[in-house]
């Protein structure tokens, strides 16, 4: 027995009809896949990659102190994310090249503050110099 549709027509004129009512929403869906899968190729391909991990540095207190001015020149010592504030008496005292040497990338200068940025782990940065000036 052959089976017949709904309408009583052979399943092939069914067929061609569903085709010719529903082309359209089969036509957007085929393009929606197409744009899709492009854009995920593109993503892929474009990815960042992660954060490279902070560097520690190898660096001596001294030498960031020295750096800085000395120990009588720094006042107090904080750190945010990349980057390294410390209050200062005199800004004509700190060292450029010194600083740049450690790897410190970027130097911005306040009336009382410097604000130096590295891609090294300020954090202990940070806890090394406040060790060393309380001693």
């Amino acid at each position: 027995m052959i089976f017949t549709g709904a309408s009583g027509n052979d399943p092939k004129n069914d067929f061609e009809a569903f085709l010719r009512s529903y082309a359209w929403v089969l036509c957007v869906a085929v393009v929606v896949v197409i744009i899709l899968t492009i854009v995920i190729i593109f993503l892929i391909k474009n990815r960042k990659p992660s954060k490279p991990k902070k560097e520690i540095s190898t660096a001596a207190p001294d030498e960031w102190v020295n750096a800085l001015g000395g120990s009588d020149n720094i006042l107090e010592v904080s750190s945010a994310g990349s980057r390294l504030s410390i209050k200062i008496k005199n800004r004509d005292l700190l060292n450029r090249d010194a600083l740049t040497g450690l790897g410190v990338t970027s130097i911005v200068l306040m009336s009382d503050k410097v604000t130096l940025v590295t891609n090294l782990d300020n954090a202990k940065i940070e806890e090394k110099l406040k060790n060393h000036l309380q001693n």
